[in-house]
């Protein structure tokens, strides 16, 4: 049934894109995307507890992500957007990645200080969170670790920077040459706790609990200098380690900074557990062997399901997390650019309790102005693995 409804959706978009083609002076619907394709090679080590060395290279092609957007003006004073993401060779059939409805939404512009949405959308959580999906104006193919779809079997995004809201207030105040944003938002809790199809009960992408996520950015700008300050409060589902629904907050700040041709991204990531008294011993108690490292089975964490192997160190007893990643480039012309990145990441929960290190280097040429042609070198490495690709690829505008 899943299969039909998809073909289905996949048709009706199609025929609408012929149809929104041909009307679109008439109607002001914009159809209009981005999608990334590539060829990697990977180098894969990881020393066992043995002593041994497991060793593993391949290499691919890889359809990594395609979203398709549309966007209309209903009026002066109201737009709506809508966001269809496909990751991953995306095929029901083949049970490949995934097609998921990111974003629709409807935004009340009251003025440049007052914006109003709702429906569905991608928050605003430092900078790169609600562009993540805009390979074309993003300098590299592999992502900021915790950004990066192909680390969701690994780790997942949503324990670091929130996925998605469902209100939101946000405005812009000019002050002389400075501009003040903000952005105070609503939305339902983490995916654990939204009905499934397969959820006894209840209606299916509906919110289960009466708690809700709560968050914010206050930014400045001021000429090529961006700074921001971003929040989150919600509960973070730990039931599979005996401790029930643990508060969280999450703490952002990001950097971006343009000058000579040179341009500098950063941001760093806290994530905080407050846990009761009880859920510390539960969570002292519970704690159980690890393997090693950026192995998936190693994780405990909620979002995986997998069961660690026995007869490592025993597993840390600290939910909270740590990421901090840096980019600097260096701009030839408007169409040749270069590049050197930085990642840290530290999830004991996920990672084994071993921090990673990601390095990075890469750069691009635009053809024209659809066309973003890439090289990068990918290294995560922490005391257990050692990973490397080498990338080529191409983020295409349509």
């Amino acid at each position: 049934m899943k299969i039909r409804h998809a073909i289905a959706l996949t048709l009706i978009i199609l025929s609408a894109a012929k149809t929104i083609n041909a009307q679109s002076d008439i109607y002001g619907l914009k159809l209009y995307g981005f999608f990334q394709t590539s060829f990697y090679q990977q180098n894969f080590n990881m020393h066992q507890m043995s002593g041994s060395t497991e060793t593993k290279n391949l290499n691919t092609f890889w359809q990594q992500q395609m979203n398709l957007f549309l966007a209309k003006d209903i009026s002066s004073s109201f737009s709506t957007f809508i966001n269809f993401e496909l990751t991953n060779s995306f095929s029901t059939e083949r049970n490949w990645g995934t097609f998921n409805l990111e974003e629709a939404w409807l935004r009340y512009s009251y003025s440049n200080l007052l914006n109003i949405r709702g429906g569905l959308f991608i928050p605003s959580f430092n900078n790169l969170n609600t562009i993540k999906n805009r390979s074309i104006i993003l300098p590299y193919i592999f992502r900021p670790l915790v950004y990066e779809t192909a680390m969701e079997q690994i780790m997942s995004a949503a324990n670091f920077v929130p996925q998605r809201a469902n209100i939101e207030v946000a405005g812009e105040l000019p002050v002389s040459d400075l501009k003040l944003n903000y952005s105070l938002y609503a939305g339902n809790s983490e995916d654990s706790y939204i009905t499934s199809d397969s959820s006894k009960g209840g209606t299916s992408g509906t919110d289960s609990t009466k708690f809700k996520l709560i968050g914010g950015r206050i930014g400045l700008e001021y000429s090529n200098l961006k700074l921001g300050f971003s929040s989150t409060f919600d509960k973070h589902n730990q039931k599979s380690l005996g401790l029930g629904n643990v508060s969280r907050v999450r703490l952002g700040l990001d950097l971006s900074y343009s000058l000579f041709g040179f341009t500098l991204e950063s941001e760093y990531i806290r994530v905080l557990h407050n846990l009761t008294d009880d859920q510390k011993a539960t969570l002292k108690g519970s704690s159980q062997p690890a393997g090693t490292g950026t192995n998936p089975t190693t994780t405990t964490d909620q979002s995986s399901t997998a069961t660690p192997p026995a007869g490592g160190p025993m597993q840390t007893t600290d939910l909270d997390k740590k990421y901090f990643y840096s980019c600097l480039s260096y701009n030839f012309t408007d169409n040749l650019y270069v590049y050197g990145k930085y990642d840290y990441i530290k999830d004991d929960a996920s990672l084994g309790g071993m921090a990673v290190n990601g390095y990075s280097f890469g750069g691009g040429f635009k053809p024209n102005d659809d066309i973003l042609l890439k090289l990068q070198y990918q290294q995560m490495k922490s005391d257990a693995v050692n990973v490397k690709y080498y990338l080529i690829g191409a983020s295409i505008f349509f």
